[in-house]
């Protein structure tokens, strides 16, 4: 069989595969602030693919991944568009397998901070040696002068402003500034850095064809942009915002808090137990709910104390089992908030208890930080009432 044929099979696989997923889209995307065409974002979805064999073949090997990478496309509103290149499905190495990923760019982060509603510009800028940049508090406008015609020096930083919509009448901003060491630390942590770096060095076209390579620039600004999210306020836009820097973090494998400053996370004995449990019942759908809950070390523990092994030579197999699974709990979890949503206001009460039933205590908690705060009044109503 000739490799034009193989490919031409892949495709048509591959396409039927992206083709079946509608329903799930159009469900997630009706919760979402803006509104995709998912024929439209299946044709982008394939001229990703099809930029070369490789990435075409990891789609067709992990299709769980491309799933994954499609529903998130769908529960964050970001297109695929060429045009806007706000997003991009890229293969990754992620936790030891190739996965298909989404990828948000730095220009799609500023646009779903500025859909959130709270937030009328956002940006972030590059510091050299020789520019003028006096930082004077989180919430003043910083003093930023440079001639972009001279040399500028070595990068030395970088920081991101954010102008907020006005309160009555008064606007006010937010900044976020990261020395370069700070951020190159980030980066020598990607799991897709660090394998290349090892396997192939600094001058191979592997290394230099890396993102945070080529593209350095747009990476560095990116992760400033991801941390002044944080500090964002919360509007009924921002929960998109919010998936995408999960999606992007649990891709990377990046921990972007500052942990001079702030506490460490941990996991308590309850959140332990609970892990444990659900492993070994095989229950994924509250192991969503607490996953959600846990910040990313803490999630590396559990996984690492609990999550199955396997036998020698068998250990990838159980180990992508275990992943789909998990990634079924998830998105078994989304459907469920959406049904909760779409229940509520058909005044389905029946139909809520029955989702909350199966819900622990984990995964209500979860599920809450999700809903409107009308709809957290009418879940917590029933709630008591079945008690």
């Amino acid at each position: 069989m000739s490799s034009e044929l193989q490919v031409s099979e892949i495709v048509e696989k591959v396409g039927e595969f992206i083709g079946k997923q509608e329903q799930h889209f159009t469900k997630l995307n009706e919760n979402c602030y803006n509104s995709l065409d998912f024929a439209k974002e299946s044709e982008f979805a394939m001229m990703q693919l099809l930029k070369n064999d490789y990435t075409l073949d990891v789609a067709r090997q992990n299709p769980d991944s491309l799933y994954a990478a499609i529903s998130s496309v769908a529960s964050i509103g970001i297109s695929l568009s060429p045009a806007d290149k706000m997003a991009f499905l890229v293969p990754r190495k992620v936790k030891g397998q190739q996965a298909i990923c989404l990828d948000i760019s730095y220009v799609g982060l500023c646009k779903l901070a500025t859909d959130s509603g709270r937030v009328q510009y956002i940006k972030a800028e590059l510091v050299y040696a020789n520019d003028n940049y006096d930082y004077k508090g989180f919430d003043v406008d910083p003093n930023f002068s440079a001639n972009p015609f001279e040399d500028r020096g070595e990068l030395v930083g970088v920081y991101a402003k954010a102008v907020l919509t006005p309160v009555d009448g008064v606007t006010s901003v937010l900044v976020e500034n990261m020395a370069i060491s700070e951020v190159f630390a980030i980066r020598d942590d990607t799991e897709a850095y660090k394998a290349v770096l090892k396997k192939y060095g600094t001058d191979s076209y592997q290394f230099k064809n890396l993102g945070w390579v080529k593209y350095e620039g747009e990476f560095v600004k990116k992760t400033v942009l991801k941390r002044i999210t944080k500090t964002l306020p919360k509007s009924d836009g921002s929960e998109q915002l919010s998936e995408a820097i999960h999606v992007i973090n649990q891709h990377e494998g990046i921990e972007f808090e500052e942990k001079k400053s702030l506490p460490k996370i941990e996991y308590t004995v309850a959140q332990q137990d609970e892990y444990a449990r659900c492993v070994k019942e095989g229950d994924f759908f509250n192991l969503a709910g607490l996953i959600r809950l846990l910040d990313s070390e803490s999630q590396l523990q559990l996984n690492g104390l609990y999550a199955p092994v396997g036998e020698k030579g068998k250990k990838m197999a159980v180990r992508k089992e275990f992943g789909g699974r998990c990634a079924e709990g998830q998105m078994q979890l989304e459907d469920s908030i959406f049904r909760i949503r779409e229940s509520i206001e058909d005044g389905d009460d029946a139909d809520v208890a029955e989702i909350i039933e199966e819900c622990s205590t984990f995964t209500m908690e979860f599920i809450l930080s999700k809903l409107a705060r009308e709809h957290q009044t009418v879940v917590l109503e029933i709630q008591e009432q079945a008690e």
